[in-house]
């Protein structure tokens, strides 16, 4: 399946497909393996990150401490969790009930399924699609046609290249 490191700096690198898939619950973090008193302020503030050179998939109620990097697609299942931000190459998909408390960017597609929450900003390169009673607490930024579902709430700015969904959703 291919290769994964951590280096002193708490980057997992991995050099082909990254998938957390559990079948209840899965928890992934990376911590300074390097502990000494000189370095405890450094590790008191260390946010760790996880990097794929491909795709990185997370199975359903997994939950992941620290920022997402993928050259290719992220995808997280059904009541997902990342306490992080995401930065994909390509498509960022969030699952029905998902939460992610930092920002998501997205080169191409962002789908946010219904009843999940982004506290953060949503910038995605193509089209984004937010499901029913979804809420993006932050602004938003479409390449392409921004699509909202039945009572779904963007907080900050909402903009969009193709169309204005505006007109039928909510925003603060």
């Amino acid at each position: 399946m291919g290769h994964f490191t951590m280096n002193q700096f708490g980057f997992i690198r991995y050099s082909t497909l990254l998938i957390f898939g559990f079948s209840m619950s899965s928890v992934a973090f990376s911590e300074h393996s390097e502990y000494d008193e000189e370095s405890a302020s450094v590790n008191a503030e260390f946010i760790p990150i996880v990097y794929s050179g491909a795709a990185i998939t997370m199975g359903a109620h997994s939950s992941v401490f620290g920022n997402i990097q993928s050259l290719a697609a992220v995808t997280f299942g059904e009541a997902a969790e990342l306490r992080g931000s995401i930065l994909a190459g390509s498509a960022v998909t969030l699952d029905k009930d998902g939460v992610v408390i930092g920002e998501i960017t997205a080169g191409e597609d962002a789908t946010i399924g219904a009843i999940s929450l982004g506290i953060g900003n949503l910038t995605a390169g193509a089209t984004v699609f937010i499901g029913a009673e979804s809420e993006i607490s932050g602004g938003l930024k479409s390449g392409g046609d921004a699509k909202l579902g039945a009572a779904a709430k963007v907080g900050g700015n909402a903009t969009s290249a193709t169309s204005n969904p505006w007109r039928r959703c909510t925003t603060r």
